[in-house]
């Protein structure tokens, strides 16, 4: 009987710190999220768009992968190709109004120490503040080097 509840004893703490470390990832996922969502507003608002195209190319690794909703396979392999692709995105909802970006819900769910899933339904807004659209985006996250970065983005419908 002593023996089954030191088993049981060491098991719960093994639990405890295994559930301890992936949420210490998933907060790492979460904060990376939060800075992707500041560089893209950054350059939204028109703020040193050098160094947001710098970062995207950070957040962004090479190679990756976007699912569109048409189906059709965007594949960034350079840094180039991640910088032209996301100022295109990102020049042409602003040409739609679009001043500011902001999580309406995001979910992430770590499957392990390098890897996470992450989904949002993200909020663009005007300049004044009003909601023009609302978008879902899926994202496959990956921790290499000791910085999360998106391997994946599949945008859709909330």
């Amino acid at each position: 009987m002593k023996f089954l509840l030191c088993a049981a004893v060491f098991l719960l703490k093994a639990n405890c710190a295994v559930s301890g470390e992936m949420a210490s990832i998933k907060s790492e996922a979460d904060t990376f999220l939060n800075n992707y969502l500041l560089h893209l507003n950054s350059y939204l608002s028109g703020q040193d768009t050098h160094s947001v195209e710098e970062k995207t190319v950070l957040d962004v690794r090479t190679p990756s992968l976007v699912i569109q909703a048409s189906g059709a396979l965007l594949n960034y392999e350079s840094e180039g190709q991640v910088v032209q692709g996301f100022t295109a995105f990102l020049d042409q909802i602003k040409t739609q109004g679009v001043g500011s970006i902001e999580w309406k819900t995001k979910q992430i769910k770590v499957l392990n120490a390098y890897a996470a899933v992450a989904h949002n339904i993200a909020v663009l807004l005007s300049e004044r503040g009003e909601v023009i659209q609302e978008i879902g985006s899926t994202y496959v996250l990956h921790k290499n080097e000791d910085r999360w970065s998106i391997a994946m983005r599949i945008p859709h419908k909330r």
